[in-house]
């Protein structure tokens, strides 16, 4: 059962309002018992057994309230439950179907009532009662577990109403014509059976349990449905004991069972009529309460709007001037900008353009540009590869289709003959109705700055390799120092500072080696030795060695066999070695670290994944550059160069690497972690 629990406040007061919550409940217990032990103790004196002109009509109108009641309330349920979305009101409403169309069939069959289709007897009228005593009990405690939000189509009222008139089928069926194959609930002298006995025990015990159910509903939620729900329940449990205390159809317990029957349903049917109609009926007057104090609010508020709307005008006259004055503010800011500026409406023409984005593009004036997107494709723009720049691809024709960028950088030839490295970002401007009525570039001039960033990657080009040979001489002479010390038995401390040495100076070879590959990237001379190898086998050799760093991962490989491909090796094992380096430096709690190798379309696909904490969706556009880290603390250690230059090799081989951080299908995970792709041409070994 979905319901909505207490709140902390509500059960640090339980224990005070335990009492108040449950003494309906108490009361209707105690009544219960009451009555069935007083019949008992004055047995005696107060039993007798009804002749059948007395008992009959009282019978009958007893029965007659109890299956009208049920059928109420199937009726109410049927028709209500095109408005309402309360599965669990509507399976017990349908139940209720059954319960009533049997409890006419017991009515009509119970002895001294004409013939209805086959004999009555006390056997016959015994089957239809406890038949739908269970199947009410039953659907009742089902009903406990059903959530009244549910949407399941088993749970509309066409399934169930057929549910329920197939069971009132075969009830009818197995009791009016194979009564043979039952064993009898009644003998005439003795009583009732042990079966029939047992069954109304079952029927107890079922009531019990959806009682219980319904009380914890109900001391968790407040919800008074639940409640009188409980109350019919425990009335029903007392009107099955008092049916395993008769000895004949006519006698005191069967009567007084019967009324306990039509005290239950009349409960029952409180709770579920409050559900289905007085409860929306008193949150409609609520409703309409609240309706009329807003309407009277709303007067007020008409009443003011009539007073003050001179007043308004007025104030608006003074807005439209005071508009007027910053949209001529506004021009000022946007003329004064160093950053060029253009805007264009969503038919190509544009509607403004600072002086600053005119001299970017080597005009005098803004004027010069022209007054439509189409001429601005005239002049020589490229992309940094020498690729022309299409109309399409024009920045202001990407942000008039919609497009949102940062840093889109592009080479001009101005109209002056000056060529410019420009970067640009973009956006649509919309209206209120969310329809793009605008577009929107904002330009700089970066030719300094990758001026700039040429010298700095010749300066590191230069000082990597002076760096090498120093570095090399005092590799040499710690390693000479070391052996001479060996010899000479030195002290331990002497050859730990030496090997620190060492060790420091190969972290600094790797540091040059990385910087050395950054410049050959940059400025194109980054050289590959390609020969075929097997990438499964490599992709073996390389978890294999990365295994024994960290006792906290488990490194898990899945690779096709015979995956060849022709390439560097050595660079496509710094590739793996990087990509798995980095799943196990960012999953710091430890865990798998996946590696998949695989054939795909022709290429040779590999994936490599851990189950971290992923990666910061605002860091993700930055992943691949140079000098980015995309941690802080203790997993932010080297250069971040490690992706740039996997980046590099795998591109200079014509292959592609990207990575998903979430991984897809990973949403509703909290470790969602990331996975890394690259793939290569398969090699066709039949052919070397």
């Amino acid at each position: 059962m979905n319901r909505t629990a207490q709140t902390g406040q509500q059960r640090a007061l339980w224990p005070t309002s335990l009492l108040g919550s449950l003494w309906p409940i108490l009361a209707v217990v105690a009544a219960s018992a009451l009555v069935l032990v007083l019949a008992t103790l004055s047995q005696p004196y107060f039993y007798v057994v009804f002749t059948a002109d007395v008992y009959l009509p009282v019978h009958y109108f007893l029965e007659t309230a109890s299956f009208v009641v049920g059928f109420s309330i199937f009726a109410v349920y049927w028709h209500a439950s095109r408005e309402m979305r309360d599965a669990q009101g509507i399976f017990i409403g349908t139940a209720f179907f059954a319960v009533a169309a049997i409890d006419v069939m017991h009515a009509l069959s119970f002895p001294g009532m004409p013939e209805f289709v086959t004999p009555s007897s006390v056997d016959k009228g015994i089957l239809y009662w406890l038949s739908f005593r269970l199947w009410l009990a039953f659907s009742l405690l089902v009903a406990a577990f059903v959530d009244p939000r549910s949407r399941n189509p088993l749970l509309r009222r066409g399934p169930l109403l057929g549910l329920n008139v197939a069971v009132t089928t075969v009830v009818f069926v197995v009791v009016s014509f194979f009564p043979d194959r039952i064993p009898p609930m009644f003998v005439a002298g003795h009583g009732l059976s042990p079966l029939k006995i047992g069954l109304e025990y079952l029927v107890v015990a079922l009531a019990v349990a959806a009682a219980l159910v319904y009380l914890r509903a109900y001391l968790s939620t407040g919800n008074q449905f639940f409640k009188v729900l409980t109350m019919g329940l425990i009335v029903t449990v007392f009107s099955e004991l008092s049916f395993t205390l008769y000895a004949a159809a006519y006698d005191t317990y069967n009567l007084l069972g019967h009324v306990y029957e039509v005290i239950s349903y009349y409960f029952i049917f409180s709770a579920l009529f409050g559900s289905a109609v007085r409860r929306p009926y008193m949150e409609l007057q609520s409703a309409f309460s609240a309706l009329d104090v807003k309407n009277r609010e709303l007067k007020k508020l008409n009443d003011m709007i009539e007073n003050q709307l001179e007043r308004t005008i007025a104030e608006l006259r003074e807005t439209a001037q005071i508009s007027n004055r910053r949209v001529a503010q506004l021009d000022g800011i946007i003329d004064s900008l160093t950053e060029g500026v253009v805007i264009a409406d969503v038919t190509g023409r544009i509607m403004r353009c600072n002086p600053a984005a005119a001299a970017l593009h080597g005009f005098k004036s803004p004027d010069e540009m022209g007054s439509r997107v189409e001429e601005l494709a005239s002049l020589p723009i490229s992309f940094p590869d020498g690729r022309p720049v299409t109309i399409e691809e024009q920045p202001i024709s990407k942000a008039i289709r919609g497009e949102r960028f940062v840093h889109h950088e592009l080479v001009s030839w101005g109209a002056d003959g000056v060529k410019r490295c420009l970067v640009f970002s973009g956006c649509p401007i919309k209206d209120e109705s969310g329809q793009i009525v605008l577009g929107l570039t904002v330009s700089r001039d970066v030719t300094e700055e990758r001026e700039l960033d040429r010298l700095k990657d010749e300066f590191f080009s230069i000082a990597s390799h002076e760096l090498r040979t120093p570095l090399t001489s005092i590799k040499g002479f710690a390693q000479l120092l070391a052996r001479r010390l060996a010899r000479e038995s030195g002290r331990e401390e002497d050859l730990r500072s030496l090997e620190v040495i060492n060790h420091q100076a190969d972290s600094m070879q790797e540091l040059i080696e990385e910087l050395l590959d950054v410049t050959r990237i940059q400025s194109g001379r980054f050289e590959l030795s390609k020969n075929p190898f097997d990438l499964a086998r490599l992709a073996s050799e390389v978890v294999e060695k990365l295994q024994i760093t960290s006792d906290k991962h488990s490194l898990r490989l899945k690779a096709d066999a015979s995956l060849w491909v022709n390439a560097d090796r050595h660079r496509i094992e710094e590739v793996f070695t990087n990509l798995i380096s980095n799943a196990i430096k960012y999953s710091p709690e430890g865990g798998p670290v996946d590696i998949v190798a695989r054939r795909s379309n022709g290429e040779a696909l590999v994936s490599c994944r851990d189950y971290g904490a992923g990666i910061p969706k605002e860091k993700q556009p930055f992943i691949f550059q140079r000098f980015y880290r995309a941690a802080s603390g203790p997993c932010a250690v080297g250069l971040g160069l490690g992706l740039y230059i996997t980046r590099g090799i795998i591109e200079g081989h014509r292959g592609r690497i990207w990575f998903e951080s979430p991984p897809r299908g990973a949403e509703d995970n909290p470790e969602k972690g990331s996975i890394f792709y690259f793939c290569l041409p398969i090699f066709p070994v039949e052919a070397w």
